[in-house]
């Protein structure tokens, strides 16, 4: 790949983690996980006390001082997503999957993917958020890589990106030329250039309040 190609890569990295951490921060919020501190569960609404618990325990798994567990969680969920997401544009280029990424205006602003669920399953139609995320589960399975988007289990996978926001970064990976995913080392440049942001980020943070236990970039 080019220069330019990967400075595509690298921009799109850049623009899309920062959407989706800022998506994830505020889906935090929702379940009472403040950037600080927590609210007790019984001041969250009862339908989300059941995901709230599943969500302690994620942050718990990371064995970190709260704040930083937070942190590093809603970096491995940005970066969860995003990968999924271009592992799967990658496939749709080269004809292994129906479009299922990009959405087009001849399909109604969907992927053909969407557009064909929406048509077998009219309930879905109604839904644009459940239309989203079964179009992405049903091309994972296609592909015979269930683990892709296996989300029992997964403490990134707790929660989904809010259709705004599902939307955008698919938009954003709708603009990088198909020529670029044609090459499949453009998900190993995506991969590095999302860690290089993280490491950058540490060392800054080392330089202004050192700590021997900071956060280790996506591995």
């Amino acid at each position: 790949m080019n220069r330019e190609e990967r400075n595509m890569i690298r921009q799109l990295v850049l623009n899309t983690r920062r959407l989706l951490e800022e998506e994830f921060e505020q889906l935090l919020r929702l379940y009472g996980l403040l950037p600080e501190n927590s609210l007790p569960l019984e001041k969250i609404p009862v339908e989300r006390r059941e995901k709230r618990a599943k969500l302690d325990q994620a942050l718990a798994r990371e064995g970190l001082p709260y704040p930083e567990a937070r942190r590093r969680w809603i970096r491995h969920a940005a970066f969860t997503f995003l990968n999924r997401l271009l592992a799967l544009r990658v496939a749709e280029v080269h004809g292994l999957i129906r479009e299922t990424v990009v959405a087009r205006p001849e399909y109604g602003n969907r992927s053909l993917r969407e557009r064909d669920l929406a048509d077998f399953h009219p309930e879905l139609a109604a839904d644009p958020e459940g239309l989203s995320y079964r179009a992405l589960e049903e091309a994972c399975a296609e592909l015979a890589v269930p683990l892709l988007f296996q989300t029992e289990g997964d403490p990134y996978s707790l929660l989904k990106p809010r259709l705004p926001a599902n939307r955008l970064v698919r938009e954003e990976i709708a603009r990088v030329p198909e020529a670029v995913w044609r090459e499949f080392e453009s998900l190993g440049w995506a991969y590095q250039y999302f860690n290089d942001e993280v490491r950058r980020e540490i060392r800054a943070q080392l330089r202004r309040n050192p700590e021997p236990d900071h956060i280790p970039p996506i591995n």
